[in-house]
């Protein structure tokens, strides 16, 4: 059997090679959807990850189900037994296919990191013409669907005080204001 510790893609492919000497013959079809969903979903870190984009959200949200019916197909095989669980694995999938259209389908919803959100989202749109303090930063972030870590957004802040930001306070209490407002900043970029 494998350690805890062992990267997801190596537990896959020993998934697949048990499930191989055992003559499961979807396999491979089986592991390469699992490596694709997980691979969509993890391709910026466990924090930083908006929505995926349209598409993407589709087709993990469209594949779960067969993905999930193969892994109990799988656990069978391997000698477990469902019977007594399986209301509890339904429920569970039923709930995952359900949210999951809230959650994962954001139409025309993109992919910023914290830096290229705030600049774009709230410094291009004058958000910064008043002060604003860090929590106001973060929930204005939230309401436009990106939820972001707060040393993430707070590290991006601190490397836009270098340009367009100024910041004052003391730490914990900061707030930050535009130093250039947006319309001559890029004026000057240009």
């Amino acid at each position: 059997m494998l350690e805890p510790n062992v990267k997801f893609v190596d537990k896959v492919g020993f998934l697949q090679n048990a499930l191989s000497e055992r003559g499961y013959r979807p396999s491979q079809n089986l592991c390469s959807s699992m490596l694709t969903v997980y691979d969509i979903r993890n391709q910026r870190g466990p924090h930083d990850v908006p929505s995926a984009d349209e598409v993407e959200a589709k087709f993990c949200a469209s594949s779960f189900p067969w993905i999930y019916s193969k892994y109990l197909e799988v656990l069978q095989i391997l000698g477990y037994d469902l019977l007594e669980n399986a209301d509890r694995l339904v429920e569970l999938c039923n709930s995952i296919v359900t949210v999951r259209t809230t959650l994962a389908i954001k139409p025309g919803h993109l992919a910023f990191n914290p830096r290229e959100a705030i600049e774009i989202l709230l410094y291009k749109n004058g958000f910064f013409s008043d002060q604003r303090s860090f929590a106001e930063i973060m929930l204005e972030l939230k309401k436009l669907g990106y939820n972001y870590p707060k040393p993430s957004v707070a590290n991006a802040l601190e490397g836009l005080t270098r340009e367009f930001l100024s910041r004052s306070g003391k730490p914990g209490a900061f707030r930050y204001h535009q130093k250039i407002p947006q319309t001559e900043y890029y004026k000057r970029t240009t």
